[in-house]
Formats: C-alpha cells, structure tokens, sequence
C-alpha cells in the first residue's frame, strides 16, 4: 500500500490539509454555491424526484386525486419556477411535462418567501407560505383554495427554504450547534434600564459553548449596555423569563438594571449641590 502524502496549508487564519484518495463517493466529488439549473426536461434531479414519489402513488384506487406536495428546502427550481434562460428549462416547465405523461392529477410547490421578494428589508414584509399548483387539466379558479387556506394553518416559516437547508448543514439545528438568538432589546432610562437577552445565548455562555468574546457577535451586536450600566453604578434588582412560543426557537431573559449605592460614586444630592 502506498504512502499518503499529506499538503499541509497554514497561515495565521488558515488551516488546511490536502489528501489523495482513489476512490470517492460521487456526491462528495464536487460542491458548487451556484444555483441549481436543469439543461433537460428529464434529465434534472426534480425530474427524478417526481417519478420516485409518483411509484408510491401507482396502488392509488383510480377514483382518488394523486397529489405530490414539493418542499422547498434550497431549490431554485421550486423557489423560483418560472425562472429560466435559452439555455436552461425552468421547474414550472419540469412539473408541467411530468404531469402531462404520467398518472399523477396534481404537483404542488409550498415555498417560503417575503410577501415582497423585491424587497430587502424585512419590515412589513414577512414570510409566508406560498402554494403554486400544476393540474393536469384546466381547473376553475378557486378549485383548489383549500390547498392556501391548508398553507395559511402553518405555522409562519422563520427561514427562506435555502437558509433552512445552510442551517442544517452547519449543524446549527444540534444541540451542541449554534442556536438561533433572539436580538437584544432594551428600554428605560436614568433610573433603571431592562435589557432582553437570548435565553439560548445565555445558556449557551453558561455551558461553556460561548466565550465572552463571543457575545458581543452573537448576542449582543452593538455597545455593550451592560459593560456601560456597569460602569455608571448600576447592579440586577431583577431577572425574569419571558416565553416567546416555539415559532422563535428562542425566549428572552429579561434583566433589569437600577442605581445601586454600593456600585456607585458617592454623590451629593441634587438640593445640596452648588450651581
């Protein structure tokens, strides 16, 4: 058996070490960030997708719809249908040459998106689900509402469906990942402050699976207010949890800061001090 010769990369930020193997697993010879593209109407993994899902339709009684619901979990196909060039066929044209040769009656793409896509900021533009259908005949409108009012009882999706799919790849959904933190939020004023804080960041500090250095990038993003309260003499009077419900995969730890003569200078009181 032959030596393997390792290439070692280091710098200051990098760290690498390059091997040979001969053999690799297919999936695992290439990467590519760019979107996914189909060149062919059969020749394209949603293609395959669609005729796997359509085998455990076939025992179906003949009087029944065949439906196949299609997640969008990262596909460009699915997140943008009708997206194509001269080169390329687009998902919505995939589903309509599926539906048209096989059995199946219906296909449908339930996809997170803004209300506004064009638009990048998130206020007033939330995500929701939203539910495209490809028959195989021409239906009247409004023959398949219960399939948007079915997507409306759902509860509202937190991530586009290929951010959903980087935080699964990274680990992030694990336990021992990094979570998903609340931002930070305060109110108050001289006389006492209430800052509201990750209760996953928190814990995650307390583990041990944050340093302190950390908190400022993940939890805290901004001035640290409580290096500041701390510093001009105020101390916790109070801690509390506040839920915020199993949509935010988070709940806030509400501390709130007041004016302590132990932590503060001493000062004379206002009706005492000389203008």
């Amino acid at each position: 058996m032959a030596a393997v010769i390792a290439l070692h990369l280091t710098d200051k930020n990098t760290a690498v070490t390059i091997t040979w193997q001969e053999w690799v697993h297919p999936r695992l010879k290439t990467f590519s960030s760019m979107p996914s593209l189909a060149f062919d109407l059969h020749d394209n993994p949603l293609y395959d997708a669609l005729k796997q899902k359509a085998k455990q339709l076939s025992e179906a009684p003949a009087s029944h719809l065949k439906c196949i619901i299609l997640g969008d979990a990262g596909c460009r196909l699915l997140h943008k249908p009708k997206e194509r060039s001269q080169q390329t066929v687009s998902g919505a044209q995939i589903i309509f040459d599926f539906v048209r040769h096989s059995d199946v009656d219906i296909v449908c793409i339930l996809s997170p998106r803004r209300h506004n896509e064009h638009i990048i900021s998130a206020h007033n533009n939330p995500r929701r689900w939203f539910v495209e259908v490809y028959d195989s005949e021409q239906s009247p409108e409004g023959y398949y509402s219960r399939l948007s009012e079915a997507a409306l009882r759902l509860p509202p999706p937190q991530l586009h469906g290929f951010q959903a799919r980087s935080f699964a790849q990274q680990g992030m959904l694990s336990p021992q990942g990094r979570g998903q933190y609340l931002p930070l939020s305060y109110s108050g004023g001289q006389k006492g402050m209430t800052i509201r804080i990750s209760a996953r960041g928190v814990l995650e500090l307390l583990a041990g699976c944050m340093n302190p250095s950390e908190i400022g990038t993940w939890l805290i993003r901004g001035d640290n207010l409580f290096a500041q309260r701390l510093a001009q003499g105020y101390a916790i009077s109070s801690i509390k949890l506040e839920p915020k419900g199993p949509d935010d995969d988070d709940d806030y730890v509400v501390i709130t800061l007041a004016p302590d003569p132990n932590a503060s200078p001493l000062r004379l009181p206002l009706t005492l001090r000389n203008d």
